[in-house]
């Protein structure tokens, strides 16, 4: 029987031991290899620094009808096939093992529903508290530690809205709360940038993809309700397409991601091209995550494409046929 083989990455710089035994220490981009038993228990030991306070963790991998299990929800397990996982392990913060958190914003807001307090506590996660006396009407959990707080209070057409904005990962975080007769969380986001007029939002988000797209989510106030009106995408600069035929395939599989099929279909052969709508080019790739390069079965215009299942994340790989330097036909394997 042939061995799985495990590839083990970590968010933070990690000692890593097997059944007990230390095998090295695991990076991010560094992973540690080793081979999988029938059931096996991995220890991470943190190397934290200053600004980090993280806590060792174990978890148990087992196999079940020849498939690998992992029984943790610090960790993701994504199988590339041929006997290959690679395991990403996040950090076990401190502030989550019942670590008290400090208060970072609070305001009082005078509102249709009476006197409201709203607080932010923030550790390496962050809890926003919406109260009104002893009463907590909302406590909405946010994963990461939240910085430059702000909290408003707007109005229209007699309703109210709690406007929270902060830094969250050197990333724009923005969350709204209605009121209208009762306390709703209309909607939150975390982007690269947000932008306001009036009462609406733009909310720009960076794919950094070779063709430097981007993606803008627009919320509009429609019956008093924050909604989504529209998402598209675009260039932060002009259009770029790529002649390299070694990176054409990723191209391609970006501008489908963004569903760009203008620029999408100059990486094809015109016969092919003409062939296939933008639905079925959609369609064929589905909704995938990531794009990889192959890096456990290395073939030429090949690349591995990372998918959700039901339990847990896989791959597919997708070759892809050139003629004339341009793409004219693509297999799923």
């Amino acid at each position: 029987m042939n061995e799985i083989k495990l590839h083990i990455f970590t968010d933070s710089e990690s000692i890593v031991f097997y059944n007990g035994e230390r095998i090295g220490i695991a990076r991010e981009n560094d992973p540690i290899d080793c081979e999988m038993q029938n059931q096996i228990a991995i220890s991470l030991m943190p190397i934290c620094d200053i600004n980090k306070k993280l806590l060792p963790y174990t978890f148990k991998l087992q196999l079940v009808k020849n498939s690998l299990e992992c029984y943790s929800e610090k960790v993701d397990l994504i199988d590339w096939g041929n006997l290959n996982y690679e395991l990403y392990c996040q950090d076990y913060y401190l502030n989550e093992f019942n670590v008290r958190q400090k208060v970072v914003a609070k305001k009082f807001l005078a509102t249709s529903i009476g006197n409201l307090q709203v607080k932010i506590l923030c550790g390496c996660t962050a809890s926003i508290i919406i109260s009104n006396g002893n009463e907590v009407m909302m406590e909405h959990q946010l994963e990461h530690a939240i910085t430059d707080a702000e909290i408003v209070l707007l109005n229209k057409d007699n309703v109210d809205y709690i406007v929270i904005q902060g830094i969250v990962l050197k990333l724009e975080y923005m969350c709204v709360f209605g009121i209208n007769g009762k306390l709703d969380l209309h909607f939150e986001t975390l982007c690269h940038k947000i932008e306001k007029s009036d009462f609406d939002y733009k909310c720009l988000t960076l794919l950094k993809d070779m063709a430097k797209h981007a993606r803008v989510e627009t919320w509009k106030l429609k019956n008093k309700v924050y909604e989504k009106d529209e998402s598209y995408f675009v260039y932060l600069k002009d259009e770029k397409f790529f002649n390299n035929t070694y990176l054409m395939p990723y191209a391609f599989v970006e501008s489908i991601k963004a569903k760009d099929y203008k620029l999408a279909r100059k990486y094809l052969t015109d016969g092919l091209s003409e062939s296939l709508s933008d639905l079925h080019l959609e369609n064929f790739f589905g909704d995938f995550i990531e794009i990889y390069n192959d890096r456990y079965q290395k073939k030429n215009n090949t690349i591995a494409i990372l998918y959700q299942g039901e339990l847990k994340k896989y791959i597919k790989r997708f070759k892809f046929e050139m003629l004339d330097s341009k793409i004219n036909n693509i297999t799923a394997l």
